[in-house]
């Protein structure tokens, strides 16, 4: 009897274990801790994002025409909204999908903008980033226009909110005496002033040889935590901050430095010529390690990878997935196309259990369910 009762406690602790393995180890510097994790999955997952509509920009009621979006946000209600820089506006859908209205226009006066360059909500407060005018933009989720900040440096970009109160985004500022432009990952106050920097690059004037990847560091923000990707190509690292700017840990996976093709360098250059890059034939040699950061619904971090790429995985979106550090599994999407680089004209992002995906060239907008 005693020795079944073992067997079957062994049999308990066993089984356990083949679901939720240790796969990483721990070290501690200066109080920070580094979750470095190997290439073994410690969980089976089951993700398959399944289109359920996809919002057409080439409508024939010219209220709906997506000529270039570029931000899509949603509010507490679930309804989307799409700022589409190229009409100075916002199209409102319902969470389906359906065309409710488009808000303000292009202009100079209250409440219009001028080929805005973001959006963001909190708490159903829109905020729009009108760099011609140098100025963030409110308005309600109906429309109303509820006034602006003025930036006289100019307006930041690629912003996400950070809790309610503040935000985050990449901060260009001019530095004359040193003959370059500044360009950094900056965590923001209410009224849209630096409280801390947490990536700096500058950009020396008259440099021709800029690769805009060097410039962009891959990051994400959830209900506590910010996440930002060490931007290298040789080393898969993600340090995590607090809403203070504070560092808390790090993640580090294993990693493989992969040479890029001479196919992928071409659709590089072709996009950022078609997203307006003036000098569009960089001579990247070597993959990021990482091309984008997302949370999902479950506080998961979701990392899209840099992998060997074969007519088999060619055109598939490869996620890492994470949890309070650890690696859990990698996921393949073979319906949802990815590259492994950044590309503006192809931009995703992921609300409670959703994944939107925007195709810029053509005027749409996918979304999936997972």
């Amino acid at each position: 009897m005693k020795l079944n009762i073992l067997l079957l406690v062994a049999i308990f602790i066993l089984s356990c274990s083949k679901t939720d393995q240790k796969n990483y180890t721990i070290k501690e510097v200066n109080g920070i801790k580094t979750f470095k994790n190997g290439t073994k999955p410690s969980q089976k997952l089951n993700i398959k994002p399944k289109k359920i509509f996809t919002i057409n920009g080439d409508n024939a009621d010219s209220l709906q025409v997506l000529k270039m979006p570029m931000k899509v946000s949603i509010d507490s209600n679930n309804n989307i909204y799409i700022l589409d820089v190229m009409q100075s506006n916002i199209k409102k859908y319902d969470s389906n999908g359906n065309f409710i209205k488009v808000i303000s226009k292009h202009g100079m006066g209250p409440g219009e903008l001028t080929y805005p360059n973001g959006m963001v909500l909190v708490k159903d407060t829109i905020y729009v980033t009108n760099q011609p005018q140098k100025k963030i933009v409110k308005f309600d989720r109906e429309g109303n226009y509820l006034g602006d900040i003025f930036i006289p440096n100019g307006t930041p970009q690629m912003v996400q909110k950070v809790g309610n109160n503040r935000f985050i985004g990449y901060v260009s500022l001019m530095n004359s005496e040193e003959q370059k432009l500044n360009f950094n990952l900056s965590i923001l106050d209410k009224k849209f002033k630096v409280v801390k920097e947490l990536t700096q690059k500058a950009i020396k004037f008259g440099d021709t040889n800029i690769n805009l990847l060097d410039l962009i560091y891959p990051y994400t923000v959830s209900d506590k935590e910010i996440f930002i990707s060490s931007n290298s190509n040789d080393k898969y690292v993600i340090n995590v901050y607090d809403f203070n700017g504070k560092p808390t840990y790090n993640i580090e996976k294993r990693y493989k430095k992969l040479t890029i093709s001479e196919e992928e360098l071409n659709n590089f250059n072709k996009a950022m010529k078609k997203a307006g890059e003036s000098n569009p034939n960089s001579k990247i040699k070597y993959k990021k390690a990482i091309n984008d950061l997302f949370v999902d619904n479950q506080g998961r971090l979701w990392v899209r990878v840099s992998v060997d790429r074969s007519k088999n995985n060619n055109q598939n979106c490869i996620i890492d997935i994470f949890k309070d550090g650890a690696f859990l599994n990698r996921v393949v999407f073979d319906n949802i196309t990815g590259s492994d680089f950044f590309d503006p004209l192809n931009l995703t992002y992921i609300y409670d259990n959703r994944i939107y995906l925007f195709n810029t060239e053509d005027g749409n907008l996918s979304v999936y369910e997972y």
